[in-house]
């Protein structure tokens, strides 16, 4: 897998000052704050969150996909990988599902 930073897709910025203009800026300003708890870079040895915490993919316990997003859960932490907002979300998520040993789906 090679080493992505992750980054916000044309659409959800669309979507982002769509809503800003509608909310007078807080949507956005919740979505920036909540960044952190989302995946910032994905590479071979696991991914780091916008925070900064590093994960192993051998921490990885299940992968659930709910509307919107695919969960990746590692033990008590799980990040959401939401594949609309993600610029190439589709294309990464399959690497990650490759990474894990999982069917492409």
């Amino acid at each position: 897998m090679q080493r992505h930073e992750i980054r916000v897709s044309v659409g959800f910025v669309a979507v982002c000052v769509i809503l800003g203009v509608v909310t007078f800026g807080i949507v956005p300003l919740v979505l920036i704050l909540s960044r952190r708890n989302l995946p910032k870079i994905v590479d071979d040895e696991g991914l780091t969150l916008g925070d900064g915490t590093r994960i192993p993919w051998k921490a990885c316990t299940h992968v659930a996909k709910v509307p919107g997003t695919t969960q990746l859960v590692f033990g008590g932490t799980t990040v959401s990988f939401p594949t609309f907002s993600i610029h190439h979300g589709k294309a990464i998520l399959a690497e990650i599902r490759q990474r894990l040993g999982l069917s492409a789906q």
